[in-house]
């Protein structure tokens, strides 16, 4: 097969005919709103604003990516006020019927059978479809860059804003076409909307803040990365670690060395240590049982250590403190008939380790510590397998950026197991995303080049060749031995492609009289698979091409391209005796 690579970038508004770019990084813990004028753009790029949230008088750039609907299924609340709302519904036992869903981001990542159809559940066991649940936040942040455009008397119409959308690198195609349709159902017009991957969108921002190690000054120095530097980032969200590498070209541009990649490593796995501690101290039934009946009390816990991460160091010398909630001490007490501020925890694991003072639960610093490694070792571990990659050499620099980049004694042990590399953090990591969405939003040519993570391609017959082909692949054709179910390529995985990039094969009719071409498409994780029925081959979808002038014969053919758009697949059939082509996207929410 002969491949053939040019460029097609779909149609869609842009910066240039719009007056401004705004950007929603929709987050596992946190979510935000970012947004900047296309005028302003050329003068002053970093010029972007964000959406500040209001926490009990303190403002957050970022809000709790929680949503609050009434016993009717119609918006409540969201963020910071979802979590205040809910809390006091909950300690007036008039919360049962609500709905209340937090940190439903990593379902779009778990979900194997992901479709328009999957359910999300509440924290009360309460279903509503995902879609809706999406929706409904997405269109609550896009009011409030509206009501945030009134507030400043700026006179701007939905028409005139392009939105950019982030989604984690290591999200499956249904996922992000999962993310389109439901900012699409939330308000935002197709043609005015583009998915960005998060740590490509971080890696722009950070070439825009000029962040390099100047060797020669012997400290960390902001200039400009030259063409040719190569580097790293590290997108440290709360569900997901995303990882991209970048170099830049002489036109300033951005080329990817390696496919975008990541792990469910992130931030929320120290959460989960942290409970597992308390678990181990109090018991699972205990635990849950403070879950289930205590919910105010569990989130402020879950908020404690979210916040007590943060500020732990290596080689600390004073105890962590976490407060331990009124809720935990009362079911404690009634079941174990003893005060909890007197328990004397004799767990092998954590003899001298962890004690109770007042109401605080007291970890030794080297104990906390601890939590924090096996997270640094499987993401050290992902980084090393990357940087092993012959297209990675040369590499110095790691940048990390996001939410749990802002954690210090996590970015000190990745720097403690990867010695020889610059890593560094920037300013305004955890916005890194977030206003670097709407720097690709303003100039998506930066993105130059993407290397594909999967192999595509198409279900043909071949001839069948009995020394090589399985007994149940043979059929007969007119009374010629064919082999079916043949994986026909048309891009492997790894190879780099143009974004908007167009690759095409001929695939040929079996039978003369033939007026109508299926054509079934497929993707793989191998590099290249045999047949189509392989281990791991994913069916994506059917186009039918018309093929009505049977003049020709056998010896006519249809041509059948792939589109790598922003997120999208784009399929095209086109009859060649014809002209006539059929242009599709690929659904990949059908169900199963």
């Amino acid at each position: 097969m002969t491949q053939k690579i040019s460029n097609l970038l779909p149609s869609r508004k842009t910066a240039n005919n719009t007056l401004m770019v705004a950007a929603i990084d929709f987050g596992t813990t946190y979510s935000g709103v970012a947004y900047s004028l296309c005028k302003d753009f050329g003068k002053i790029p970093l010029f972007i604003d964000t959406l500040n949230w209001d926490k009990s008088g303190l403002i957050s750039m970022k809000t709790p990516t929680s949503l609050l609907l009434d016993p009717c299924k119609q918006f409540a609340a969201f963020g910071y006020k979802a979590e205040e709302q809910y809390n006091e519904l909950f300690d007036e036992d008039n919360h049962r019927e609500w709905f209340y869903f937090k940190q439903f981001k990593m379902i779009l990542h778990h979900e194997e059978t992901l479709n328009r159809n999957t359910v999300l559940q509440d924290v009360n066991g309460h279903e509503l479809p995902a879609l809706e649940v999406f929706s409904h936040s997405i269109r609550y942040l896009i009011q409030q860059l509206h009501a945030r455009l009134d507030e400043k008397g700026a006179d701007v119409r939905d028409d005139d804003i392009y939105w950019i959308l982030t989604v984690p690198a290591i999200w499956n195609d249904p996922a992000k076409q999962f993310m389109r349709e439901a900012a699409e159902n939330a308000g935002i017009p197709g043609e005015q909307l583009s998915l960005a991957l998060e740590p490509e969108v971080a890696s722009i921002y950070v070439k825009e803040m000029c962040v390099q190690r100047h060797e020669s000054k012997g400290e960390a120095a902001l200039e400009p990365f030259s063409p040719g530097t190569k580097y790293m980032v590290l997108d440290l969200g709360g569900g997901t670690v995303d990882i991209t590498v970048r170099e830049v070209l002489e036109d300033r541009t951005l080329k990817e060395l390696h496919k975008a990649t990541g792990s469910d490593w992130g931030g929320l796995s120290i959460n989960k240590a942290f409970l597992n501690v308390l678990e181990d101290l109090f018991g699972t039934e205990l635990i849950e049982e403070f879950k289930d009946k205590c919910k105010t009390d569990y989130y402020e816990f879950e908020s404690d250590i979210e916040m007590k991460k943060r500020t732990i160091k290596i080689d600390q010398s004073t105890k962590v403190s976490i407060h331990c909630p009124s809720g935990l001490r009362q079911i404690f007490e009634s079941k174990k008939g003893l005060e909890l501020k007197n328990v004397k925890f004799d767990r092998k694991d954590y003899v001298g380790k962890v004690d109770m003072k007042h109401d605080k639960l007291r970890l030794d610093p080297k104990l906390a510590e601890s939590l924090f490694d096996r997270t640094a070792e499987a993401v050290t571990k992902d980084v090393k397998d990357i940087l092993s990659f012959k297209t990675t050499h040369g590499l110095k620099n790691i940048i990390c950026v996001g939410g749990f980049a802002e954690c210090d004694i996590f970015i000190s042990k990745i720097k403690e197991r990867l010695p020889e590399y610059n890593i560094m953090v920037p300013q305004d990591a955890g916005l890194a995303v977030l206003k670097g969405a709407v720097l690709y939003g303003q100039n998506p040519k930066i993105v130059s080049s993407r290397i594909i993570r999967y192999t595509y391609g198409n279900a043909v017959h071949r001839l069948f060749f009995g020394d090589f082909d399985p007994p149940e692949k043979f059929v007969s054709v007119g009374g010629v031995p064919y082999c079916k179910d043949v994986f026909n390529i048309l891009i492997e995985v790894d190879t780099e492609y143009e974004v908007g990039g167009k690759v095409t094969t001929e695939v040929m009719p079996l039978k003369a009289d033939m007026t109508k071409m299926s054509v079934h498409l497929y993707r793989s994780k191998e590099k290249k698979p045999e047949y189509v029925t392989d281990k791991g081959c994913e069916n994506l979808g059917t186009i039918v091409v018309d093929m009505p002038d049977t003049s020709g014969g056998l010896n006519r053919k249809v041509l059948v391209s792939l589109t790598f758009g922003d997120t999208e697949l784009t399929v095209e059939g086109r009859d060649e005796t014809t002209g006539k082509s059929v242009l599709t996207t690929l659904d990949l929410l059908a169900e199963k």
